[in-house]
């Protein structure tokens, strides 16, 4: 049985970038993510792609009721350093205890201090060489590639991951 992850925006772009979409819905896992992530990647061909992924049923949508609209808005109105995308995400991984993927610090910070399992884009590198999906050496290439694109990740979890996959 696969495990289910929450997806959040900047996983799909960095995958996208990198040309690893599809590689992504091989590992063993089930991505769902909600309706404002979908919407919140405004670039037209990654939308595309997105969109595709959906229609052929390797991302679950989540789409709120009102009353959960209203009650995450409220539960999360003080958390002013994320957009609703970010909560919409932050309280589906929260009611479904289902770990959240996403690089973007400050939900992060919020996910740990409410309890939620966070991991991030080396969380799904380390996976796609664990599941021989890719070789270490296409995988370190793939990440200096978003890394000298502008993709912020911590460099000494980058260094320690670079030196396991040395020896794997």
């Amino acid at each position: 049985m696969k495990n289910i992850v929450i997806n959040d925006t900047n996983i799909f772009i960095d995958l996208i970038n990198v040309g690893l979409l599809d590689l992504f819905f091989d590992l063993p896992i089930k991505v769902h993510t909600t309706g404002f992530i979908i919407h919140e990647i405004t670039d037209e061909k990654q939308a595309s792609i997105i969109n595709e992924a959906c229609t052929n049923g390797y991302i679950t949508v989540k789409e709120f009721s009102e009353k959960e609209l209203f009650y995450f808005i409220e539960e999360y109105s003080g958390y002013g350093k994320v957009s609703l995308p970010d909560i919409s995400v932050l309280f589906y991984s929260e009611i479904t205890r289902y770990p959240l993927i996403t690089n973007d610090g400050p939900l992060r910070k919020i996910a740990k201090e409410r309890g939620v399992e966070v991991k991030g884009l080396l969380f799904v590198f380390d996976m796609f060489v664990k599941e021989q999906l890719l070789t270490a050496t296409e995988a370190k290439n793939k990440l200096t590639y978003l890394i000298g694109n502008g993709t912020r990740l911590p460099e000494e979890e980058v260094r320690n991951l670079f030196k396991e996959w040395d020896n794997f």
